[in-house]
């Protein structure tokens, strides 16, 4: 009697493990990454590199506007004459606050900007890990240019390299151009300031108070462009965290085994290129 429930003990359990692997084989059956899906988040990850290279001409054209705006201001007020205190004075806040548009401007831009990197982040990390690594894996028809050009690229050429000058400027343009502007609206501001001594002190010192009080809010923002536009918070961050989540989200769904995914984030880890 003992070995009878013994042996429909084992029973049970070997057609469990049997039952896993059955449902283990149809899960991972139930996925299948065609080419149609491969050209589809191709053509999205086109799209949003797209979208970014617009949106920085967009940027460019603004601040050229400003620029040119705040310069015809300074032009315009040498040639006026007689002017009374009060329009110069008008003139002089309209000219050194046109310098901040572009800035605030910028930052739902650099926030697009962002999202999109992160995006993109994400659709490649989708791409080596369930076409590229696994095609290898699998011994299917071999995908390796998304792999390939995440190595080669200049980013992960001079990832870890902290004195890169290619690194530190990827992707900065909202920061570069927004600082040039945040620069250009002190040195205005500051040239402004004789012509407020002649309104007395308390309009000068309400002068300094205003433009102190918007260099400030400026200056966060030039910040708040930076940390939300920059490549090596949207991408290079990001990356090892993608790769990482797709790979266990592989083991999920069974299409690789635990020893797999372990060997695939050691081999699509980011981190050791070039190392």
């Amino acid at each position: 009697m003992k070995d009878a429930i013994i042996y429909a003990t084992n029973w049970g359990k070997r057609k469990m493990v049997k039952q896993n692997d059955q449902n283990k084989s149809q899960q991972m059956n139930n996925y299948k990454f065609s080419d149609q899906e491969y050209t589809s988040i191709r053509a999205e990850m086109i799209q949003r590199i797209d979208a970014i290279n617009s949106q920085i001409m967009t940027a460019i054209v603004t601040i050229i506007s400003s620029w040119v705006a705040g310069l015809t201001l300074l032009i315009e007020e040498t040639k006026i004459e007689n002017l009374s205190f009060s329009n110069l004075l008008l003139i002089d806040l309209v000219r050194t606050f046109v310098f901040l548009i572009p800035i605030f401007y910028f930052i739902p831009l650099a926030i697009k900007s962002g999202e999109n990197l992160t995006q993109i982040v994400s659709i490649s990390a989708y791409i080596r890990v369930f076409y590229d690594y696994s095609s290898i894996k699998n011994d299917t028809e071999k995908m390796n240019w998304e792999t390939s050009n995440n190595i080669m690229s200049s980013i992960n050429v001079d990832r870890g390299n902290k004195k890169s000058k290619i690194l530190k400027l990827c992707d900065e343009t909202y920061t570069i151009l927004a600082s040039c502007s945040y620069a250009i609206y002190i040195l205005f501001s500051i040239f402004c300031i004789n012509d407020f001594k002649r309104g007395g002190k308390i309009i000068l010192i309400i002068y300094i108070i205003i433009i102190i009080i918007l260099a400030v809010i400026a200056g966060v923002s030039v910040g708040l462009i930076h940390a939300v536009s920059c490549t090596k918070n949207n991408m290079m961050s990001m990356t090892k965290r993608y790769v990482y989540g797709y790979i266990d989200r592989a083991k999920q769904l069974g299409i690789f085994s635990e020893q797999e995914a372990k060997t695939a984030k050691r081999e699509l880890n980011p981190d050791s290129y070039f190392q």
